[in-house]
């Protein structure tokens, strides 16, 4: 079993993402493994099950955010879209994004659990 974390931060208004929309993938298999909205404090924390070598990808809806939250209609990023690859089992995965309408920056860790 592994973990994913992320911290989401919308640099527009200088803000945590509260309730933006992630959605993890495998792109092996094309199966979708979740859907889920960031808490209040921009976080999700979720366990999927994995291969090695299998590939991911973490999308984050940042366009419908900004939608939502402040009726934006420019960003010319629909989504933002975070592609990993597992190594092995029990590790966790956490990605830390800062945002805004036309850019976005990712930091990533990996550590075993």
């Amino acid at each position: 079993m592994n973990l994913i974390s992320c911290h989401i931060l919308d640099s527009t208004f200088g803000k945590n993402a509260s309730e933006i929309r992630v959605t993890l993938r495998s792109l092996n298999d094309n199966e979708q493994i979740f859907v889920t909205n960031a808490t209040s404090d921009g976080r999700i924390k979720e366990s999927f099950e994995s291969q090695e070598n299998q590939l991911f990808e973490l999308n984050i809806a940042s366009n419908d955010f900004l939608k939502e939250c402040s009726n934006m209609d420019f960003s010319i990023i629909p989504d933002i879209p975070i592609k990993f690859m597992t190594k092995k089992q029990n590790s966790h995965y956490h990605f830390s994004v800062v945002f805004s309408p036309s850019s976005y920056s990712v930091i990533s860790v990996v550590s075993d659990i």
